[in-house]
């Protein structure tokens, strides 16, 4: 037995990808315990009986008393706390108030959605967010690296949702390019659901109308999503890249006759990409958690748009529910990144 807890501690404190999960697996535990009470007693404290709404206009008062005892709402907050608590660790979020549907279930359904748009975003913001990062740096003070920095600059000053209404405005309403919003029109039928991934299931369903018309819908949420986020992802990379120009190694390499682009995508690049992978991971937590404002503007019927309407109405179960999720996404994304880290620089590890 003794035997048996040594090689536990060992494994603890060791440096190895597995014991460095498991401890920041165990320090998570707390963090979601925290972000569960806080929202709970924050939205229980706002003035809203979503008894009342549930119940209807034309209700009685007693039947809306009878409600609230029957949801437990007339209990104390600490006792409603720790029910959830005892709840959640058995896997259970709750049913909705209004869709009287598990709130898990609710989530699984709208998550291919927030999937969806979040790849596509991603793939924007990372092929073009590092190699433009690359080039501003490279080009340092030139006319290029002017504009960049203005468009990087626009991109983190500028409102999502007023670069949402007015990307609609432009190439929905005026020149009519793109629908408006939603996934699909209402006379398409979704593609046979394989992924949930409209684009993916009508490549697997031999559709290429189905999938050009998905691509099209996801075009002006993607950019609304992407321009932000590549803005950042430029910034952080030209940073690292500037750090990494002027080092010996950098030096020494082209002392040794090796070309300049192996030089720069592949040494270089490497170096600098510490920082931009934590971004990179902060930028998917973001986008996968549900870009709550963007998929309310473009109807986009993902996780985020799912959160807008729970907390429009009251909707206790499905508002925590959504924030574990959130909560457990960037701990996974930020646990991921850290290992990328590893990879990337060993001396990273301890």
């Amino acid at each position: 037995m003794a035997k048996a807890l040594r090689r536990a501690a060992a494994f603890w404190n060791g440096t190895g990808v597995w014991a460095f999960v498991l401890r920041r697996l165990a320090w998570s535990l707390g963090t979601i315990v925290g972000v569960v009470a806080v929202t709970f007693m924050v939205s229980h404290v706002i003035p809203a009986d979503p008894a009342a709404l549930v119940a209807g206009e034309r209700a009685t008062r007693e039947q809306i008393e009878a409600l609230r005892h029957q949801l437990g709402f007339d209990r104390p907050l600490i006792t409603q706390l720790f029910d959830y608590y005892v709840r959640l660790v058995q896997g259970d979020l709750g049913k909705s108030l209004f869709t009287s549907r598990p709130v898990s279930a609710d989530l699984l359904s709208r998550l291919p959605a927030t999937i969806e748009l979040a790849l596509a975003a991603m793939i924007v913001t990372v092929r073009l967010g590092v190699p433009v990062g690359v080039l501003a740096a490279l080009r340092r003070n030139s006319w290029f690296d002017q504009i960049v920095r203005i468009v990087t600059v626009s991109g983190l000053a500028i409102a999502s949702f007023w670069l949402a209404i007015i990307l609609q405005l432009t190439f929905a309403m005026d020149v009519g390019w793109l629908p408006l919003g939603g996934r699909l029109p209402a006379d398409v039928t979704p593609p046979p659901s394989v992924t949930g991934l409209y684009t993916v299931d009508a490549l697997l369903a031999g559709q290429p109308g189905t999938f050009v018309t998905a691509i099209l819908h996801l075009a002006l949420p993607t950019v609304t999503l992407a321009f932000p986020a590549m803005a950042t992802i430029v910034r952080f990379t030209r940073a690292g890249m500037l750090d990494t120009l002027n080092k010996p190694f950098v030096q020494y390499e082209r002392a040794m006759g090796l070309p300049e682009s192996l030089i720069v995508w592949k040494y270089m690049l490497r170096n600098a990409l510490t920082s931009t992978v934590t971004q990179i991971g902060l930028v998917s937590g973001v986008l996968l958690g549900g870009a709550v404002v963007i998929e309310a503007v473009f109807d986009w019927p993902g996780l985020g748009y799912y959160a807008v309407n729970s907390i429009v109405m009251s909707d206790y179960n499905a508002v925590l529910g959504f924030t574990v999720w959130v909560a457990i996404i960037y701990i996974a994304i930020n646990i991921a990144v850290d290992v990328v880290h590893r990879l990337i620089d060993p001396r990273s590890a301890g």
